[in-house]
């Protein structure tokens, strides 16, 4: 890992194994293992729970981030650079065994702590990784509301309670998940940070909390990728990218519900329609992922998406102090 020994020697080494593994004349067998080291060190660095300090570090290799957990997302992203990744990127991605829980914690490391998105839709994106996500049985619960209430006691109790972020089942992950979590969660309180684990909530019972319910990793990761697509402005590559990346989770479902899920895990409010119909206008990705979410059975979907381009397709409505054209007074 070398984080402990100085920042720069765990980023050069990555840089180093990003550059064998996508070289296209390198051996093949070298540049496949290069693939694997990589994926699996950037595992070990987003377990790594390490407080965030209140600085950036010096710039290496184009990484200026402090801590693993932020740095793995720069260095997964570097695999699927300049947008479509070498063959046997794609199929080493695919044929490893931990690619589901790869992207359970790079999106905590994404979505919750702002590091770079782009590796994990790219992730999202190979077929292999994305039916690995739909098919886990694994279910969790990793959202951190904001806003827990400034009391000492509290969050005393918070810090002592137990069991972490998630529930997972044993079908899908390993122990060392659970316990990262926990830690995740104690620096969370530990450093003052103004978000808390849902965890920890059963701490706060006179606060009355929206608690987003438990979901299968396939669900929760399509809820996380929409909140993003909702939420990162200025970036097309990336709007484009997440678009392809729930089409494909919603067709690589095994049992052939993966539309249904979609629909239940993504919240299908006008921001969302309204982002998705702007980009559509310009690009097939956005167009293919509505007219997938309105391929599903549920009816409400295609209603609301009616009532909504209904009430934008009619003229603003004229009060009556407003004057009307002509009825101008005259000099």
């Amino acid at each position: 890992v070398g984080w402990h020994v100085h920042h720069s020697v765990p980023k050069l080494a990555a840089n180093a194994l990003v550059t064998l593994a996508c070289c296209p004349n390198a051996d093949d067998g070298l540049r496949r293992q290069a693939v694997r080291h990589l994926l699996g060190g950037m595992l070990r660095w987003l377990l790594d729970a390490r407080p965030e300090p209140d600085r950036e570090s010096e710039e290496v290799c184009g990484c200026s981030c402090s801590v693993p957990w932020k740095a793995a997302a720069c260095f997964v992203e570097r695999l699927f650079e300049p947008g479509r990744p070498q063959p046997w990127v794609r199929e080493e991605c695919e044929a490893w065994p931990d690619s589901a829980q790869l992207c359970q914690w790079l999106t905590l490391s994404v979505r919750d702590y702002h590091a770079t998105p782009l590796g994990l839709v790219g992730l999202l994106q190979l077929p292999g990784v994305a039916a690995a996500a739909m098919r886990s049985e694994a279910a969790v619960d990793f959202f951190i509301p904001a806003g827990p209430p400034e009391d000492e006691d509290i969050l005393r109790a918070a810090e002592g309670a137990e069991g972490g972020l998630a529930e997972a089942n044993a079908a899908g992950f390993s122990t060392p998940s659970s316990s990262s979590a926990a830690s995740f969660s104690r620096h969370s309180v530990s450093e003052g940070s103004p978000t808390t684990p849902v965890a920890h909530l059963n701490a706060y019972p006179h606060e009355d909390f929206v608690i987003p319910p438990t979901q299968r990793l396939g669900e929760w990761l399509m809820a996380s990728v929409g909140y993003l697509l909702i939420f990162v402005e200025g970036d097309p590559l990336f709007t484009l990218c997440a678009c392809r990346a729930l089409q494909v989770m919603a067709m690589s479902d095994p049992d052939g519900d993966g539309v249904v899920r979609l629909l239940r895990g993504l919240w299908l409010g006008v921001p969302l329609l309204n982002k998705l119909s702007l980009y559509a206008c310009s690009h097939t990705a956005a167009l293919d992922l509505l007219h997938c979410m309105f391929q599903g059975p549920e009816p409400g979907v295609r209603a609301a998406a009616r009532s909504l381009a209904r009430a934008l397709a009619r003229p603003p409505l004229v009060s009556a102090e407003t004057p009307q054209r002509g009825d101008e007074p005259r000099a």
